[in-house]
């Protein structure tokens, strides 16, 4: 599968993509918040995130809201945007959401629920974060952690640990990730 190339405004921040019932498509986006959709036999589409003209940091490709398609999150310094459809099938801004500091990279986090959680990293103040599908801090969050985490669970225990590191040394943290 390969198609015409062409020119975009500026350099891709991210490319991911969506291959289930619900959608197949790839997604490329650039620093200034386009999205270029491509169905696998190279339709384009776009779409924009209304979004300032400050570089995005950070670009993830999960589906956080909780319906069947992937939403759009996006970190610029210490605000993260988070574009959905609607049940109208309208592109629009969900939730815009200030940290009281910048951070430094958002990450998707699977679960054993219908959606995904969204992770952050804060390096300089060694914290790091689970967001709900609001956008809010879970209970408890922030950590401390100078790394990106995952998170898995012990089978015979049933109990999410999030593993990370701060400094020199790993930890595991015992969470809850709300509506398991």
């Amino acid at each position: 599968m390969r198609w015409e190339p062409y020119q975009v405004e500026s350099e891709f921040i991210g490319i991911d993509f969506q291959a289930d019932e619900v959608s197949k498509r790839i997604v490329a986006v650039e620093k200034n918040g386009k999205i270029h959709n491509y169905n696998l036999e190279g339709d384009y589409f776009p779409l924009s995130a209304k979004l300032s003209k400050n570089k995005i940091n950070a670009f993830v490709y999960i589906n956080t809201w909780g319906d069947k398609r992937k939403d759009f999150h996006f970190l610029i310094g210490k605000t993260l945007y988070i574009y959905a459809y609607d049940k109208k099938n309208s592109f629009d801004l969900r939730i815009n959401r200030n940290f009281d500091h910048p951070q430094d990279t958002i990450f998707g986090l699977l679960t054993h629920q219908t959606y995904a959680k969204l992770g952050t990293l804060d390096k300089t103040r060694e914290q790091i974060r689970v967001l709900d599908e609001t956008g809010k801090d879970l209970f408890g969050f922030p950590l401390a952690a100078s790394t990106a985490f995952e998170i898995m669970e012990i089978p015979e225990q049933k109990i999410p640990l999030l593993v990370t590191c701060l400094r020199e040394t790993v930890y595991a943290y015992s969470v809850q990730l709300g509506n398991q």
